[in-house]
């Protein structure tokens, strides 16, 4: 009988774990615009020249720098519809991590090793497994240290196909400039390795000149073919050293001709989408968290150092640290280095003969069903993003509802969107609908600003509507944190206005037509007048107070239900029904609502349940309640909650708890501190009442300056500056050491023409805290007026030091640009 082999069987099970992970629906939005273009080649029979696509950029040059990817990629949906789009995004994910695993066996053949090891960068990578170009980046770079490793350690002659594999890549993808860092690393690497050991012989694995002669010429050769392409290579080259320097001098403001290079460079794209900023801790630890164990396993195999393996990495662990797009590059780069260091470690005759036990083959088979399995079933933290088994369209990633509904209208034509979704108009419905923008970086910067702004702010909207023309806008949420409708005004209130109409909604997107237009007959019949989902539950209280509007809401919600069965009207029904006093037809509504990727939808849920429960004396359900909100998200209020019901129920101890959490969230809660005083008093705890009170008569004070200043910056909001200059002062009168409100008198000064108000109440917020930004923006704009620019520049240039991103960072460096 023949033995079984399980090395053979661990290398299978991984690879069909890799393509078992890869089965997921089509969720990026960029994947629509891909397929678009590789139909319109097909279409074409070539690459057509000028943009069709978006209203905003028709007869430009057509922006694609992926040509071939995305005609494989669309003649895949054209022989099999999704599945076909699908199956050869796994399919191509699938050879990469099979090049991985095959070079990461060089030399030492430890699969276990390389098994655990790689599974872990499956789960850090698997959020780029979508049906983008980067998927063809990971084959190509994956084979290009592939075919160099197989080259030194073994001779062999992959390399060789590199000249073919740099034109495919050069037409697939504008990366065809990383080949040069491990070509790079490998001739330079080589030759200092080589020189350091006639003298110290130091280094194992080191090529000979032949073999850096051969790799040499192949680089060059492999240079030539890339430019066998009708994407500008020299473009990308001067794009991605103008990305670069943007990096280490973060003031340079230049622009670059290249899509791609446009995109990486630009301030508006690198601070507004969560792909390009730079990940923090906080937002992403995946890169910090490679590089120690990079760092690691070099270190564990100092005696089998490898310099070209060294300075192969480093460059990729630098490009990770600028933005969350390229971590996985690092991880594709990283998991083979990790797994030779390893492995040389661990090249012991002892540790060897553990790692071939079968207990421990088993262990490791084991390993990957159970990871595969837990990470499709969404177990934390195996689960790295939000991705759908199976096969489809994520339905939470497009506003498929939204465009039914204009299918169903006959609202056709040009369409305002939001970027993301410009792709997926484009693939489902061009020519009968246009986009206004997709998420290929065309356009300028202005009009990626005033796109942003356009919901909020009705000039920059009317602008952009005088321009291009259009009679339907189509939104998705914004999801406001709690209390900001209260504070800084609707989210949508420029489409609020008189000039346009809410006629649809669902969980995921918002349509608004044009007034005294075409679609009147629409909006006389569809029309949302009282509710404003871009609001959440907050533009639902004053409809509860009267019986009529109480009335005509609860219809409008009954209407969205119907039309859609929407988890967010469900919600609102039930927030309805609280106000009203209707808390078991509020329960009904709110056990509707749905577990959506919008999470605040359970949220709401929770808390509306929590409250009807509580109000109908059910405690212990209530407290069930807010804390299943809790766990979702942290909130003082949620917690105060908690601490309120366990005081009902005369359980001290429990409140006490919860009320501490609640003022660890939000220190300056007055009720929360009150409640804890209060509490420690009946438990007889009066050095802890007595330190509770001292916090609460801080507390107090800051607490009335925040409700001065909420109010101040509402009629500042509204236009009342008589009325904003009043609140802001009393804020400052019971909080003099907070810098905000004296830098808003300094704005409201400046804009009704007061420039010497305007600089002194915006020096006192510097003074008061030299690192609140906005103080030396207003101080800029002082000066500017004055003509002063040098102290302009100062102060912007301050700004820019503190505040290194957002909407004004991009206005302080235009005008250090003039």
């Amino acid at each position: 009988m023949k033995k079984i082999n399980f090395n053979h069987i661990l290398t299978a099970l991984f690879l069909l774990s890799v393509f078992f992970l890869a089965l997921n629906k089509v969720e990026d939005t960029d994947a629509w615009t891909h397929l678009s273009i590789g139909k319109l080649i097909w279409e074409s029979k070539g690459i057509p020249d000028k943009e069709f696509f978006l209203y905003t950029y028709h007869g430009q040059p057509l922006a694609t720098n992926a040509w071939l990817f995305e005609l494989i990629y669309y003649l895949a949906y054209n022989a099999f519809n999704l599945y076909g789009v699908i199956l050869l995004k796994a399919a191509i994910v699938t050879l990469a991590f099979a090049i991985l695993f095959a070079d990461a066996l060089r030399p030492h053949r430890n699969y276990a090793a390389a098994v655990v090891i790689l599974t872990s960068i499956v789960l850090v990578s698997r959020h780029r497994f979508v049906e983008r170009p980067d998927t063809f980046l990971m084959v190509f770079l994956s084979f290009t240290a592939f075919a160099l490793n197989s080259y030194l350690y073994e001779g062999k002659k992959y390399l060789y196909a590199m000249p073919v594999v740099a034109i495919l890549w050069a037409n697939s993808h504008p990366s065809v400039i990383l080949m040069f860092v491990p070509f790079a690393a490998f001739i330079f690497g080589g030759l200092m390795q080589g020189l350091a050991n006639k003298k110290y012989s130091i280094f194992h694995d080191t090529p000979s000149k032949g073999q850096i002669i051969t790799v040499a010429g192949i680089f060059l050769l492999s240079v030539a073919a890339s430019f066998i392409t009708p994407n500008p290579v020299w473009g990308e080259i001067k794009g991605a050293i103008s990305y670069v320097l943007s990096v280490i001098f973060p003031s340079s403001s230049g622009q670059v001709s290249s899509g791609a290079a446009t995109v990486l460079s630009s301030d508006w794209w690198s601070q507004e989408i969560v792909e390009l900023k730079k990940p923090t801790w906080e937002l992403m630890k995946a890169p910090y968290i490679l590089t120690i164990f990079l760092a690691i396993s070099f270190a564990l195999n100092f005696r089998r150092f490898s310099l070209m393996h060294l300075l192969f990495v480093v460059p990729f662990v630098y490009l990770s640290l600028t933005a969350v797009r390229f971590v996985f590059i690092l991880a594709v780069v990283a998991g083979p280095l990790i797994v030779r260091n390893l492995s040389c470690f661990l090249d012991h005759p002892e540790t060897v003969k553990i790692l071939r036990h079968k207990a421990f083959q088993v262990f490791v088979i084991m390993w990957v069903v159970a990871y595969s399995a837990l990470t499709v079933a969404g177990v934390e933290p195996f689960v790295g993003s939000e991705k759908v088994f199976g096969f489809g369209i994520n339905d939470s990633t497009v506003p498929e509802g939204a465009l039914k509904y204009m299918d169903r209208r006959g609202i056709e034509g040009k369409i305002f969107n939001q970027f993301h979704w410009g792709g997926y108009i484009t693939w489902r419905d061009f020519p009968k609908r246009r986009a206004f923008v997709d998420g290929r970086g065309v356009g300028s910067q202005n009009l990626l600003e005033k796109m942003g702004k356009a919901r909020w702010n009705d000039i920059a909207l009317d602008e952009l509507d005088d321009e291009f023309r259009f009679d339907a806008v189509l939104l998705e949420y914004t999801f406001p944190k709690e209390g900001t409708p209260e504070i800084y005004g609707e989210q949508d209130i420029a489409l609020s206005s008189h000039k346009w109409a809410l006629v649809y909604w669902d969980d995921i997107s918002l349509v608004y037509l044009k007034k005294g237009g075409k679609y009147d007959s629409i909006i006389q019949k569809d029309s949302y007048w009282l509710i404003k989902p871009a609001n959440g539950e907050y533009s639902l209280k004053k409809n509860a107070a009267d019986a009529d509007l109480l009335k005509a809401a609860e219809e409008e919600l009954k209407r969205s239900i119907n039309e859609n069965g929407s988890s967010r009207a469900y919600a609102f029904l039930g927030f309805l029904y609280n106000e009203a006093g209707r808390y078991n037809d509020a329960i009904e509504a709110f056990l509707k609502v749905k577990d959506h990727s919008a999470f605040s939808h359970m949220i709401w849920a929770y808390n509306g349940l929590a409250f009807a429960n509580g109000k109908l004396g059910r405690w212990d359900d209530a407290i069930d309640y807010y804390k299943r909100s809790a766990g979702k998200v942290k909130d003082a209020v949620t917690y105060y909650n908690i601490a309120n019901l366990y005081l009902a129920k005369k359980e001290i101890e429990p409140a006490i708890k919860y009320l501490k959490i609640a003022l660890d969230e939000k220190p300056n809660f007055i009720e929360a501190c009150d409640a804890l005083v209060s509490s420690y008093g009946k438990l007889g705890m009066s050095q802890d009442a007595e330190k509770a009170l001292i916090a609460c008569k801080g507390a107090r004070v800051d607490s009335k300056a925040e409700e001065h200043f909420k109010k101040g910056t509402q009629a500042l909001m509204d236009g009342r500056h008589k009325e904003a200059i009043q609140e802001f002062e009393h804020s400052i009168k019971a909080n003099p050491y907070s810098p905000a409100p004296y830098s808003n008198l300094g704005y409201i000064y400046f804009d009704i023409g007061f420039y010497d108000k305007a600089l002194e109440y915006h020096k006192k917020a510097a003074a008061v805290d030299a690192r609140f930004a906005n103080a030396y923006y207003g101080i800029a704009l002082v000066y500017k007026k004055y003509g002063n620019l040098e102290l302009a520049r100062k102060n912007w240039e301050e700004y820019l030091r503190l505040e290194p991103s957002g909407y004004y960072s991009r206005r302080a460096k235009e005008e250090l640009s003039r």
